[in-house]
């Protein structure tokens, strides 16, 4: 093996060691973002469980107003799917990650393309998160509402 043959391995080696540094750095977002998923997810469960402890809480009154609450499952499902969508996106990033790491050529040009989607991920989960915030202040309104009729409702029915 000549020096310039040489040379262009210790370079291949040197850039080499970059993309490795730089897997560990996304490696690294990534975990970050799993855990900023996991939290969003904890709160969400929370939001879940409160919003259950309240329609327990008023159920048998509930009973009498049927309409009204096919109308709440109604929106319940546009959440569902508006899940499924993000799950649908997120298992479209995943696969353009394997693609990733199957590929090494052009290794820069697809690093600073997963860098700038990183980029806006993050504004999206703080959305999101803004969102469900919105959504849990959303249903505790629509309760209060709800509790608040029925009790008209029940006023009126007792008179």
């Amino acid at each position: 093996m000549d020096a310039e043959t040489a040379g262009q391995f210790d370079r291949i080696a040197a850039v080499l060691v970059r993309i490795e540094q730089r897997m560990g750095g996304l490696e690294q977002r990534m975990g970050g973002l799993e855990q900023r998923m996991d939290g969003l997810e904890h709160s969400l469960s929370a939001v879940r469980l409160e919003i259950t402890d309240k329609l327990q809480g008023v159920d048998e009154r509930l009973r009498t107003l049927d309409q009204r609450m096919a109308a709440v499952e109604v929106r319940a499902a546009g959440v569902e799917q508006a899940v499924a969508g993000l799950g649908k996106q997120l298992g479209g990033f995943a696969r353009q990650l394997n693609a990733f790491e199957d590929s090494v050529g052009g290794i820069r040009g697809e690093l600073d393309a997963i860098r700038l989607r990183l980029g806006g991920i993050e504004p999206r989960l703080a959305e999101l998160g803004g969102r469900v915030d919105a959504l849990s202040e959303d249903m505790r309104q629509r309760f209060r509402v709800v509790t608040d009729q029925v009790a008209d409702i029940e006023r009126k029915l007792a008179a």
